[in-house]
């Protein structure tokens, strides 16, 4: 299992001690650093060179998990980004995919689906619990209308895999075909179905029974 080093970012103590308590028996993972504010994150992100991934609470003080996240992608960081939240809020999500987050947990997880969700979002994938895919935080997928195009049979397939939060690498493995194909498939399903992302087909594919005995997560 490769080793994922980690730095945990939450305005509350006990909230950080108890990430900390969770993880630290896991062998594969190592908290390297805490902070209590974004700034205290970007300034000990230059510190850990060896630094994989961050998990982010959104409200900090300073700088908050969505600005934080922001400002790692902006700067073309290879920094995975993992938000722990209480929030399932429209708002707050839509603004955290927009900004490139890699995954997205709310904080009744167990140490299971978090660890599962570290393992995922370290090697490539992308991350979002259950609750958050069912949520209705982008309506706009509830309002697809008769004029759409069906997708193909394959597209469904493709469409499972990502909602699973496969990359295009993963699934061309998983369908034997070129990478280069499946980012076309992935083309052709966001041009379809009027969506910007992976969370947005995963939400179409709920709706549409796509997913009947596919587990999301």
């Amino acid at each position: 299992m490769k080793q994922v080093n980690i730095l945990i970012a939450d305005d509350h103590d006990l909230v950080l001690d108890g990430i900390h308590a969770l993880l630290s028996p896991v062998e594969h993972v190592t908290i390297v650093g805490r902070a209590s504010n974004g700034l205290e994150v970007m300034d000990r992100m230059q510190k850990l060179p060896d630094l994989d991934l961050l998990i982010l609470d959104i409200n900090m003080p300073e700088m908050d998990g969505i600005e934080v996240t922001q400002e790692v992608k902006s700067r073309g960081l290879p920094i995975k980004v993992l938000i722990l939240s209480m929030h399932n809020r429209p708002e707050f999500i839509n603004k955290l995919i927009e900004v490139g987050a890699d995954g997205y947990l709310l904080k009744n997880s167990g140490k299971v689906e978090l660890v599962k969700a570290i393992d995922k979002v370290s090697s490539g994938g992308k991350y979002f619990c259950s609750e958050i895919v069912k949520s209705n935080f982008n309506e706009k997928l509830y309002a697809l209308d008769s004029h759409q195009s069906e997708l193909s049979p394959r597209e469904k397939e493709v469409v499972q895999y990502i909602a699973k939060g496969y990359s295009s690498q993963q699934i061309a493995q998983v369908l034997e075909l070129s990478p280069h194909t499946i980012d076309s498939h992935r083309k052709k399903i966001l041009s379809k179905l009027g969506v910007r992302n992976s969370v947005e087909i995963a939400k179409y594919a709920l709706k549409k029974g796509i997913l009947k005995g596919f587990d999301i997560v």
